[in-house]
């Protein structure tokens, strides 16, 4: 912002204007002229329209150029952030709570099947009984 707006201390000081003439002219503070200058205030459009009007030039209004939020606070941007972050953790904490539940449900899920394999082979396997083998002779 600041680098678009460096353009009106240029013109101004091209023309041999002093911050309070074109204060005046314009009909805003002088110190709204230095802070447009700078690119530290925020601005209406009517004002850039009279600073267009006024230097001949073709400014345009961070706002209308993007639609990124500018935060004025470092406070408002860490507080947002902030909350952003915790909601976001909050659903991966949910999601981690879901996935361990699967993944027991998954684990007792192979604990059973694995013990009705090796049941199975087990029966499979299993030494005859003696006496019904003495019993068939």
């Amino acid at each position: 912002m600041a680098d678009d707006f460096r353009i009106l201390r240029l013109k101004r000081e091209e023309r041999g204007y002093t911050l309070s003439k074109v204060a005046s002219d314009i009909g805003v503070s002088t110190s709204m002229i230095c802070k447009l200058e700078k690119g530290v205030t925020s601005f209406t459009k009517e004002v850039v329209d009279k600073l267009n009007s006024y230097y001949g030039i073709k400014l345009v209004p961070l706002k209308y150029k993007c639609s990124l939020t500018v935060y004025t606070d470092r406070k408002d941007w860490y507080m947002k952030i902030n909350d952003e972050l915790k909601e976001k953790n909050k659903k991966l904490i949910n999601r981690i709570n879901e996935l361990e539940k699967e993944n027991r449900k998954l684990k007792l899920r192979v604990n059973a099947v694995e013990k009705a394999v090796s049941g199975n082979y087990s029966m499979a396997y299993r030494p005859i009984n003696k006496a019904k083998e003495s019993n068939d002779i």
